[in-house]
């Protein structure tokens, strides 16, 4: 079987939150629509520590950041995290981001 002619690539979302404190951990999840099964590619553009942690992990849909993120190694800042999807030909699919501000203090906590 050979590649169609005019392939579609996978169409993909990220999901996750845009803050978190210095306290708390935080996921992030990518979500596509394929037939098969779809390898993620995550990566960071705005620090190089955290796009070598991500660029080396399994190709995954989910990302997990342990308590105080210590991946997202600076507080104040903001850190522009991406992912891409491929199919089982190869395709990619165009970049889905999101901006993450790390805060140093911890966010208040509301309880009823």
């Amino acid at each position: 079987v050979g590649m169609p002619a005019n392939p579609v690539a996978p169409v993909i979302s990220l999901i996750g939150p845009t803050v978190v404190d210095a306290c708390s951990s935080m996921t992030l999840y990518a979500s596509g629509v394929s037939i098969r099964p779809l390898r993620y590619q995550w990566s960071c553009s705005t620090d190089s520590s955290l796009d070598a942690y991500l660029r080396n992990l399994p190709p995954s849909s989910e990302v997990d950041f342990d308590v105080g993120t210590p991946q997202l190694a600076l507080a104040d800042r903001a850190y522009t995290i991406s992912v891409k999807a491929v199919d089982f030909l190869g395709i990619s699919s165009k970049a889905a981001s999101l901006t993450v501000y790390k805060q140093s203090q911890p966010a208040p906590t509301v309880v009823f």
